[in-house]
């Protein structure tokens, strides 16, 4: 989160996903994440009627063509900020 980001970690290009205003939402808040293969992770918390509501599932996938930093990145907010 940009909050504990150093300015170097704050202006990197690589530290950002191009989502959805409701999947933005949702990663921000921890309730989605990624794997380093792109596959959603969704927490626990969002419940199976909301899921269908936004129409998300559990394994969705998105390309995300990582590189190190990005990977570094989606394993911090997996590890720190992902609701489990």
């Amino acid at each position: 989160p940009w909050r504990v980001c150093d300015n170097t970690e704050r202006i990197d290009t690589e530290n950002g996903l191009l989502l959805s205003s409701n999947m933005d939402r949702l990663f921000d808040c921890g309730l989605i994440s990624f794997t380093i293969e792109g596959r959603m992770m969704i927490s626990a918390f969002v419940g199976e009627a909301n899921q269908s509501r936004l129409h998300i599932f559990s394994g969705m996938k998105i390309d995300l063509q990582p590189s190190t930093r990005l990977l570094a990145y989606l394993e911090y907010h997996r590890d720190v900020l992902f609701v489990k």
